[in-house]
Parts: C-alpha cells; sequence; structure tokens
C-alpha cells in the first residue's frame, strides 16, 4: 500500500467515526435518539395541534351564528357565492344572517375580499327565492367533479359501390362471364386475348354514348 492510499483511507475512516458520533454531540445522550416535540405531548394535545375543519353547503342558507364559526375565506366564498349564482341583494344578505346593515358593513370589512352587488332591482331575484327557500340545486366544485373519457363515436361503415367481378378467362372469342347489375359503378375485368377482344368486351360492358374512366394495365401472356 502506497502513502498516498494509506492518508486517503484514514480520512476516510475518520470521517466516518465524525458523522457516526454527531447524533450523539448534538443530542447530549449516549444511545443517540433524536427527540421530536410531538413526542412529548399528551393526548389532549395531540388531538389539538390541527386545525379545525370547517365547511359549509353553498346552496343552503345559513345564520349568522353559523357564519361566525367559518374561516374568513369561507365567509367570503359563501357570500359572494350568493351575490354571483343567486344574484342576492345587500339586504337579501342582511335579513338572512338575521344582523343590522350597519353590523353587516363592519363583518364584510374583515373579509378577504370585497363584495360586489350586481342585482340592484326592488324586488328580490327568483333565484334567491329558491335559493332562501331551500330549492337551489347542489353545487359541485370544479375540482370535485369526476372526469370521464368521452364515449368514442359510433362510426357507421360507408356504403361499399356496387361491383362486378370477371372471372379470368382464356378468351378465343368475346366471351364474358360474369355477375351483371343494373348500372354498374365499377367493374373489375381480367382476360387473355388480343385487343380486338379487348375491345368487343368493353363494348358489351358499355354504353357507346357515356363517358367512363378506363384504367388499363397490358403485359405480355406468358410474361411476368
Amino acid at each position: 500500500m502506497t502513502d498516498e492510499k494509506y492518508v486517503y483511507l484514514q480520512e476516510i475512516r475518520e470521517k466516518k467515526s465524525a458523522g457516526r458520533g454527531v447524533l450523539g454531540k448534538r443530542t447530549g445522550s449516549k444511545t443517540r435518539y433524536v427527540g421530536l416535540p410531538h413526542d412529548h405531548m399528551t393526548a389532549a394535545e395531540l388531538k389539538r395541534r390541527n386545525s379545525k375543519v370547517s365547511s359549509v353547503r353553498l346552496n343552503q342558507p345559513i345564520t349568522y351564528a353559523e357564519l361566525k364559526e367559518l374561516t374568513p375565506t369561507l365567509k367570503f366564498l359563501y357570500l359572494d357565492n350568493c351575490i354571483n349564482r343567486y344574484e342576492a341583494r345587500r339586504i337579501d344578505l342582511v335579513n338572512m344572517l338575521g344582523i343590522s346593515n350597519p353590523g353587516f358593513g363592519k363583518m364584510a370589512a374583515k373579509l378577504p375580499g370585497k363584495l360586489i352587488f350586481k342585482y340592484n332591482k326592488r324586488k328580490p331575484s327568483p333565484k334567491w327565492l329558491s335559493f332562501i327557500n331551500g330549492e337551489a340545486a347542489e353545487i359541485i366544485p370544479e375540482d370535485a367533479r369526476v372526469l370521464r373519457d368521452p364515449e368514442p363515436a359510433v362510426v357507421e361503415p360507408a356504403p361499399e359501390e356496387p361491383t362486378v367481378e370477371v372471372s379470368p378467362l382464356v378468351l378465343d372469342a368475346p366471351v364474358l362471364v360474369a355477375k351483371p347489375e343494373v348500372n354498374p359503378y365499377h367493374v373489375k375485368l381480367s382476360l387473355v386475348g388480343n385487343p380486338a377482344q379487348l375491345a368487343d368486351v368493353i363494348a358489351v360492358l358499355t354504353d357507346k354514348d357515356t363517358a367512363y374512366d378506363f384504367e388499363v394495365t397490358i403485359s405480355l401472356k406468358g410474361g411476368d
């Protein structure tokens, strides 16, 4: 072992030893145990450790006592929902909560947002009347909706074009063997013969006064 390697391994051993002992040095414990604050809490303290969970139904009226139990953010969201969704006026919210108009103003001033009333007619909105009577539909938040993949569209197959299939034959004379149909749109033709025989077969299948599209493949008999 060279001197350089010995010094290198010695430094590694010292760092390992220091790392193993640093935990015990910080805690002052021979067992090297690190205690956390909740390890020394009683059952009652552990139960009170988390904050209170508040909830409110946005489609149901509530009292002022129930509103006071909510967090400031939930208070604002509930009142803002009444204004924008059910067209509530200031006097509508005051009557629902059963407080005075100045008291409502003091409560609204402590909210994290500003309440903007948009419906200012003399009579209450029909939407508000359905809400205050408990007839409003349940509101499902956007993030609580169940997302489903859209169902695949049913695509009906396109109708097939009528065709006439002709069996391949070696023709000594213009002979056609096929299943003729009325006004065929497409004809598949396979034959062996000379050009004059081909012309005779085409004359049998077509009308001389009608224009057609032809696709012809010609190869020598016995060729590839």
